[in-house]
């Protein structure tokens, strides 16, 4: 059941998310890597993913922005990247979900997705300034590679652990065998 719930971050009935966020794309983004990575499906209420704002109904109910011009391309862009991360690897779509790590004192998370054949370990970063993140070994499979984003995240993993520097209010995607 908990695979096929909706996971939604806003819609119809709510001010849009970006708004919600006080218009910081980069929470919205931290927004959208959790959705994309956690159990269930996830919902897209249109024009968020060109970051369209708007307060409560009706101002949530603006017609779409279908000018270029008028998209903010770069959201987009997220957005097109963390579908097709979700898409590419079966284990972020039916993975098992396990919670490596809740650390409210430096804002991060760490969970693992995973599934009979592979590990996806997904660590997001909620503060305004870098954080290393230090999990056991166990929380991976034998081997592990960056999955999303596309720069390059400074990280390490020995016999003992797996260290990871995020940027602010972001996160990192590592997918390996299980």
């Amino acid at each position: 059941v908990n695979f096929a719930l909706q996971n939604l971050l806003g819609s119809h009935d709510t001010e849009r998310f970006l708004t919600m966020c006080g218009g910081d794309t980069a929470a919205m983004r931290l927004a959208w890597l959790f959705q994309m990575t956690y159990p269930g499906a996830p919902m897209i209420y249109y024009g968020d993913e060109i970051g369209m704002e708007g307060g409560r109904d009706p101002d949530c109910r603006k017609t779409m922005v279908w000018d270029p011009a008028g998209q903010d391309t770069a959201l987009l862009g997220t957005m097109r990247s963390l579908t097709a991360l979700r898409t590419s690897h079966d284990v972020l779509r039916l993975g098992e979900y396990a919670r490596v790590l809740a650390d409210d004192g430096n804002k991060t998370l760490v969970f693992a997705r995973r599934s009979a054949d592979a590990t996806a370990l997904v660590m997001l970063n909620r503060s305004r300034s870098p954080v290393t993140v230090t999990i056991p070994r166990t929380a991976a499979g034998p081997s592990l590679q960056q999955a999303w984003p596309a720069q390059p995240v400074p990280w390490s993993m020995t016999e003992e652990s797996i260290t990871a520097t995020l940027r602010p209010m972001a996160g990192v995607v590592f997918i390996g065998a299980r």
